[in-house]
């Protein structure tokens, strides 16, 4: 990715400064809760912009975890899960809160500098991602991003309103690209069913079809 490309009116930044890591409020008991959500690593889906994927775990269940609110990016931290693209915004909680895995980097957008949207999806270009990947600590098998060193990336930022309608593109290709693969599964499910009841006897064919199939 060359930077040099970008228009004049966008600006460097890092990305520390357009984000809010989240951090648990210190006054916050979780004893006050009857159950909480949590989200382990093999429910942050890849590059799936929205999950309601959770467990509901009692205050005693809950050894340890990062803490996060509705509406933060989860990015996963430790490889290969970050390199893999596993990151999400968890919605529709039945708390305020909720705690995920500890190799989560939880954030959120910064209200009049940043979209969180455009933020999500600027954490999964392939340079991006190679780029942090690069910068990652610890021993094989078990490097790490950590937090300061994804606030600390350097990257070029469009106005506001030029975030929102990036991201909008965006989040419109990838809602037709979900219907197609729902609708693809669909005629997937349809096709194995079908070649199951006609090659054993069970469907006739004869009045499916009246003209030859295409080349």
């Amino acid at each position: 990715m060359n930077i040099m490309n970008f228009p004049e009116h966008w600006k460097m930044v890092c990305f520390g400064e357009i984000v809010t890591f989240t951090k648990k409020p210190r006054d916050l008991r979780y004893s006050e809760y009857d159950e909480i959500p949590f989200v382990p690593m093999d429910l942050v889906p890849v590059a799936k912009l929205f999950s309601e994927k959770f467990i509901l775990k009692t205050n005693d269940e809950l050894s340890s975890g990062t803490y996060f609110e509705q509406g933060d990016i989860l990015l996963a931290k430790i490889t290969p899960s970050f390199e893999n693209g596993k990151q999400c915004i968890i919605k529709n909680l039945p708390a305020p809160f909720g705690i995920a895995t500890t190799e989560v980097i939880p954030m959120r957008e910064i209200v009049g500098v940043s979209d969180k949207f455009y933020l999500f999806y600027y954490l999964l270009l392939p340079d991006v991602r190679t780029l942090l990947a690069g910068r990652m600590q610890g021993t094989t098998g078990r490097q790490r991003l950590g937090k300061e060193t994804l606030g600390n990336l350097e990257m070029p930022l469009p106005p506001l309103p030029e975030q929102r309608a990036i991201a909008h593109i965006l989040r419109t290709i990838n809602k037709k690209k979900a219907t197609l693969e729902q609708e693809a599964n669909q005629l997937d499910e349809l096709f194995h069913a079908m070649l199951d009841e006609l090659m054993t006897g069970q469907r006739s064919a004869v009045p499916l079809i009246d003209s030859e199939p295409p080349d």
